[in-house]
């Protein structure tokens, strides 16, 4: 009975930490002004999405652990995504008639990684164990770069295949530029926020990010609930902020106006919504997932599974307490009965 107890703590005490996870960070906009982008929010362990000019949504994909969406040259959507387990990295394509096609699986972070980028020319380019590394189409591996990173959670191939790494373990969070010789430069630095509280690690990050049309790169930067824009010389500029309990998460751009990727807290766990920003500055907003799903039927069912999710984290988090109580009185009471 008491190894059953524990059994169930240890699940729940795992369970509790999905609480903690990031949520997804890309969002990419095709010549038909279609929006794809990536949830870990809805539909088990998340969704692939596509939001038609019109406003359809569709579901590409459920019950898919995804952070990134990318486009290839032909403007076929490209994806990453765990598998069950989170031992299997994968690399997609999902054609416009639905049809899927496996480009990458593996369970070998040498050869694949999920934080990762396609080029224009098909060349693969992920981060794995603090390198970046690049994998041709033939499947060639080769080292890209010799600078280290410290905590990079993304990064952005642009089409002269300049390589864009976000690191949040430098100087208070530094954008990172590698040219496609492999020759590293800081871009920028200290782009995290400074709040009137302690630097939370985990959650105070720098998530997506791309080049505008503009020609400047952009960052998604969470504590600072902002999308900045990098200037000329390190210069930083406030691009977009968030309201209220809203913070940006990713970002695009297409024909001069910006779709930002937002969320409600910062464990992803509400949202998403989609607005954007038009060359003049005005605001709008395209998609909310709250309000689209008010009033169906199988997303109020979602909601109350949310519910009941939220629970079992709450009883994960005290199952965790009591088990680190339990072991804590046996390893006591041997002591007691080893000195008796």
């Amino acid at each position: 009975m008491k190894y059953t107890i524990v059994k169930i703590f240890i699940g729940l005490l795992f369970l509790s930490q999905g609480l903690y996870a990031h949520p997804s960070w890309s969002i990419v906009v095709d010549k038909h002004r279609n929006i794809y982008f990536a949830d870990l929010a809805h539909n088990g362990n998340g969704t692939i999405w596509k939001l038609t000019k019109d406003g359809k949504l569709t579901a590409l994909l459920k019950d898919t652990h995804s952070h990134k969406v990318m486009l290839d040259k032909e403007g076929n959507l490209l994806a990453e995504y765990v598998g069950k387990g989170d031992r299997e990295g994968f690399l997609i394509r999902i054609y416009p008639d639905g049809r899927t096609e496996t480009l990458i699986r593996t369970e070998d972070g040498s050869k694949f990684s999920v934080n990762c980028d396609v080029a224009l020319s098909g060349n693969v380019y992920f981060n794995y164990q603090k390198y970046i590394w690049k994998r041709d189409p033939a499947g060639k591996i080769v080292k890209h770069s010799n600078h280290r990173l410290e905590a990079a959670q993304s990064l952005y191939v642009d089409e002269e295949e300049n390589i864009y790494v976000p690191d949040k373990g430098v100087d208070n969070g530094i954008l990172l530029k590698i040219d496609k010789s492999g020759k590293a430069e800081i871009m920028a630095r200290d782009l995290i926020s400074r709040l009137d509280r302690p630097r939370d690690f985990h959650n105070d990050v720098l998530l997506g990010l791309t080049k505008g049309c503009d020609g400047y790169m952009y960052v998604a930067e969470l504590a600072g609930q902002r999308i900045i824009k990098i200037t000329e010389n390190g210069q930083t500029q406030t691009f977009y902020r968030s309201e209220g309990d809203w913070f940006p998460t990713g970002v695009d751009f297409f024909a001069g106006d910006a779709y930002i990727l937002e969320y409600k807290n910062k464990n992803g766990n509400n949202g998403p919504r989609i607005t954007r920003v038009d060359e003049s500055g005005n605001k709008s907003i395209l998609f909310d997932y709250d309000a689209y799903s008010e009033n169906r039927p199988d997303t109020r069912k979602e909601r109350n599974n949310s519910i009941e999710a939220i629970w079992l984290y709450i009883l994960g988090g005290l199952g965790s307490i009591l088990l680190i109580v339990a072991i804590r009185k046996l390893i006591y009471n041997n002591k007691l009965k080893f000195n008796t």
